[in-house]
């Protein structure tokens, strides 16, 4: 058995998409290059399974899906707020139960002036794919999940410093060790 991951970066259809928070247009064109491209290369791929992040549309991952040679299922999982999520794409003759976990993922906050240094967590925004299956007579049970990238978590897990701050060197080497540490605890 064959299993891959693959972030997309955001994958979406046409349209005005929030892209990292700012209004985008993505042309029919540019999807369309990016449809065939994935198209192409889950064929070279040839997984069983591939587990994909940062899913925009499910419409989008419905047409790279049509352009595969291959027979693919898929499933996508719950998407966080802003939109965006994991799913998974598998071989149709592989019988797979799919679900949605809800994330787990929590750390506490770092700084004494954070507002609650008790309860106050940063956490992973996107649940995760579960894909089972049976293989040689077993089963496999398998998690597929997005680890954020390396960017600065200042206080209260925004990406930005609060508007009254400059960023200095101190506030930019605290957004990075929680950066590191929530990256770790994913």
């Amino acid at each position: 058995m064959k299993i891959g991951t693959w972030n997309l970066r955001f994958l979406f259809d046409e349209g005005t998409r929030l892209y990292s928070g700012v209004e985008t247009e993505f042309t029919k064109e540019f999807v369309e290059k990016r449809f065939a491209y994935f198209a192409e290369q889950f064929d070279a791929l040839n997984c069983d399974i591939l587990f994909i992040q940062e899913l925009g549309d499910e419409s989008a991952l419905q047409k790279i899906v049509t352009q595969t040679k291959n027979n693919y299922s898929y499933f996508v999982g719950k998407p966080d707020k802003y939109g965006t999520g994991n799913a998974v794409i598998y071989k149709s003759d592989l019988e797979c139960e799919c679900e949605s976990v809800p994330t787990n993922t929590v750390v506490p906050v770092f700084n004494e002036e954070d507002n609650d240094l008790i309860s106050h967590r940063i956490e992973s925004r996107r649940d995760y794919v579960k894909p089972e299956t049976k293989v040689n007579g077993g089963t496999l049970v398998i998690l597929g999940l997005h680890i954020k990238a390396r960017f600065l978590v200042y206080k209260n897990g925004s990406s930005f410093p609060n508007e009254d701050e400059k960023d200095s060197q101190v506030l930019s080497a605290d957004g990075a060790i929680r950066s590191e540490i929530f990256r770790l605890n994913q």
